[in-house]
């Protein structure tokens, strides 16, 4: 029962957050792994092999990179093109939602959000809009596109691996419900921040770029792409190989680059992986990995439940628990969609929402999550939509 109290006041303030302590997710989440510890609920051998290593090397290896492309002036001029393209609030929305789901059907959707964070604050910033609305469609359109590819995001990976799904079998399956849920985020974000992206305002602004810098960043992030689609190394081997580049032709001091890394959000997922490990040794993930799941009605109920353990834990993790369940492709299907749209729900759904808000949060835009559960609420519809064309496909 310890271990239940622990990850629920762990998920409590890291939703509230604002409590007279000040502390902030990541030494929430710290706090919360430190007590499965002493707790006894974990020893600290098994913390210690709990983490999700791969993610954290992966996040660690794309800052590395997107550090250097920010010291070269790159997402000033992404910024720049985007605003004198856009002429309108309207279009500039829907250029963010296609960017962010094109790109994460491409490549992992939380790389997305590390590079695309700060050029949309800067746009919002430039254009005199609040950044929170198109902070949100950056995210939720992060996490609906990555659910049409293999390699949009980490549960879609493990799923395929362990069903052996091919990469043009699950594109034919899942690219039709994430386009036709895109296209229902779309206008959901418009019908509700009209009014903010009415003040569009564009305006031309001054930068410096190093243009020899930017070169040989945007050559190293095509080669960690590369890596990434050919799958010579693993994700977070390929991302490595990007940091390393980026430091050995980067022409700057590495520890110039790596204090503006952001070192909160490393630390909140490694503490947040031991939470989420001792409310698994509970056993109070045990029910998901026992259902039975053949009509409309279970696959409803399937993806329900997904969906709330999903946030719960986070999506990845989830799927961790719920594969054994797995039996079918078809259930395949529904659990990546499930899992990936869940991510849409809460802030803490996925991982590509927290790093939106955490890299936010360094650049001065704080992302609430009653700000992300007036949007993830309504398209939560997209999970029952997604369920259906899966069930009858």
């Amino acid at each position: 029962m310890i271990e239940l109290i622990i990850f629920m006041l762990t998920y409590i303030f890291i939703a509230v957050q604002k409590i007279n302590l000040r502390l902030d997710r990541a030494s929430i989440a710290l706090i919360g792994a430190t007590a499965m510890v002493v707790s006894g609920v974990l020893t600290f051998d098994e913390a210690v092999r709990c983490i999700d290593y791969d993610t954290i090397i992966l996040l660690f290896g794309m800052m590395v990179v997107s550090a250097y492309l920010g010291r070269s002036g790159f997402f000033d001029l992404v910024a720049s093109k985007i605003i004198l393209r856009a002429k309108s609030g309207k279009k500039l929305l829907l250029i963010i939602v296609l960017t962010s789901g094109f790109l994460s059907a491409l490549l992992v959707n939380d790389v997305v959000c590390i590079f695309m964070t700060p050029i949309v604050v800067r746009i919002a910033f430039l254009s005199e809009l609040n950044p929170v609305p198109l902070l949100l469609a950056l995210s939720t359109s992060a996490n609906i596109g990555s659910c049409a590819t293999i390699v949009g995001n980490p549960q879609n990976m493990l799923i395929a691996m362990r069903l052996n799904i091919s990469f043009v079998e699950f594109i034919r399956v899942l690219t039709p419900i994430s386009v036709i849920s895109l296209t229902f985020c779309y206008l959901l974000l418009y019908l509700m921040f009209r009014s903010d992206l009415s003040r569009f305002k564009p305006r031309s602004f001054e930068f410096s770029i190093d243009r020899g810098l930017m070169i040989k960043m945007l050559m190293t992030l095509g080669i960690v792409t590369t890596l990434f689609v050919i799958e010579i190394y693993p994700i977070p081997v390929s991302a490595l190989i990007g940091a390393t580049l980026a430091f050995i032709f980067g022409g700057k001091r590495p520890k110039e680059i790596l204090k503006n890394l952001d070192w909160n959000l490393l630390i909140f997922f490694a503490g947040l992986f031991v939470v989420v490990a001792g409310f698994e040794k509970g056993g109070w993930t045990s029910y998901v990995q026992n259902l039975s799941v053949r009509s409309l009605k279970d696959f409803l109920i399937f993806s329900g439940v997904t969906a709330i353990f999903s946030n719960l834990i986070s999506n990845v993790p989830f799927v961790m628990v719920a594969l054994p369940a797995v039996k079918t492709k078809k259930l395949a299907y529904l659990l990546a969609m499930a899992s990936t749209f869940a991510g849409n729900l809460t802030l803490m759904g996925s991982v590509a929402n927290v790093i939106v808000a955490e890299t936010a949060d360094s650049l001065g835009v704080r992302i609430s999550f009653v700000d992300y559960l007036k949007i993830g609420i309504p398209l939560a519809i997209t999970i029952t939509i997604g369920t259906i064309m899966i069930y009858y496909a």
